[in-house]
């Protein structure tokens, strides 16, 4: 087996604090992960602002808000980066759209991550594609093959790419995971497969993963379960992450037969062939009631009336959110701008065809 690139998912866990930011980089750099990932959030690049409501604690919050209190300054990731580089741990981000795109290319970081729900935001793939210089992770939960074959087709050959096979549910079901599609889809697409895990065991499907042929393992991070940041609840503490570190250099130095044989015994037989499935692409039974609302779609973000020409500035592509409505493909987000509308449109209901013929 060869080395597994090691991620922690500091994700939002710091709550734009720059110290609890700095705490969690350095507890990743002590736990053995090779580099740890944030997300550079723009809640307009998200959702819009008639998404659903969350019942927090402290009352209703729509998606949007909720968001937004996430929304750092280009100062903190600045920092951060410059802070990782300082204690020897790799640094880089997710990103959303276009604006966040610009800071990761401005802040000259090492790699990019796309989530699940942004691998069909073309418009974005293609913007990233034109710097194939920066390599590339793409989550590919929530998927479907052609999906995947599309988002590659935004991207040059030459530009490094490593697909993440993970299931789109918070926490997610270790059994739904499917991990045989590590293999599949290494042999379809011919690139690096890796997992991004967000199921609750610390290390039990970033093993099996390795014996799938996974180049990279991706964990969501936290200092404790008890804080404040959106995924505490359901990332791996500091000794739990030490702990899949040190299962996952393990399985490097043995075969793929030994360590399922490992796995077998301290897990059981059919608990472990649930794991690693059938390795068809299908979805999961967590995902296959959001595709098409968690992934994007074109939407519109002002209200119009029929008769009026859809501008660059009236649509936008999103994640659907609540009871807002899906809109089509955002393949399509070049070829409707300039279209007459046939009826009058609310901001925030999905772009579809029959809006324009």
């Amino acid at each position: 087996m060869g080395r597994v690139h090691v991620i922690a998912e500091m994700g939002l866990s710091h709550c734009c604090d720059l110290q609890k930011a700095c705490q969690l980089a350095l507890a990743a750099k002590n736990c053995g992960a090779d580099s740890v990932k944030t997300q550079i959030i723009f809640a307009h690049e998200l959702f819009h602002p008639n998404a659903e409501k969350l019942i927090l604690p402290t009352g209703e919050k729509s998606l949007f808000d909720f968001f937004a209190d996430f929304q750092c300054g280009f100062e903190f990731f600045s920092q951060l980066k410059n802070y990782c580089h300082e204690i020897g741990i790799g640094f880089s981000a997710s990103v959303f759209g276009l604006q966040s795109w610009e800071w990761l290319q401005k802040l000259e970081l090492p790699y990019c991550k796309i989530a699940s729900p942004e691998l069909n935001h073309i418009p974005l793939l293609r913007e990233i594609g034109k710097r194939e210089d920066i390599p590339l992770f793409l989550s590919v939960g929530l998927s479907k093959l052609s999906d995947i074959e599309k988002a590659l087709e935004c991207l040059p050959e030459k530009q490094k790419k490593v697909l993440l096979h993970c299931v789109v549910a918070y926490p997610a079901v270790e059994e739904n995971y499917n991990l045989r599609l590590i293999e599949t889809l290494g042999r379809i697409f011919g690139l690096p497969v890796g997992l991004s895990d967000h199921s609750l065991h610390p290390y039990l499907l970033p093993t099996l993963a390795v014996a799938m042929g996974a180049t990279v393992a991706e964990k969501h991070f936290c200092l404790s379960k008890d804080g404040d940041g959106p995924d505490d609840a359901m990332a791996l503490n500091p000794d739990e992450f030490r702990l899949m570190v040190e299962k996952i250099r393990w399985a490097e130095s043995l075969s793929s037969q030994e360590i399922i044989a490992a796995m077998v015994e301290e897990f059981g037989e059919n608990r472990v062939e649930k794991i690693l499935g059938s390795g068809k692409k299908v979805h999961s039974p967590d995902e296959a009631a959001n595709y098409g609302r968690t992934n994007r779609s074109i939407h519109f973000i002002k209200d119009k009336k029929s008769g009026e020409v859809i501008l660059p500035g009236d649509i936008a592509v999103l994640r659907t959110g609540g009871k807002l409505s899906v809109g089509i493909s955002p393949e399509f987000f070049r070829d409707v701008q300039g279209a007459v509308l046939k009826c009058d449109v609310k901001s925030g209901e999905g772009l579809i065809f029959s809006h324009l013929f």
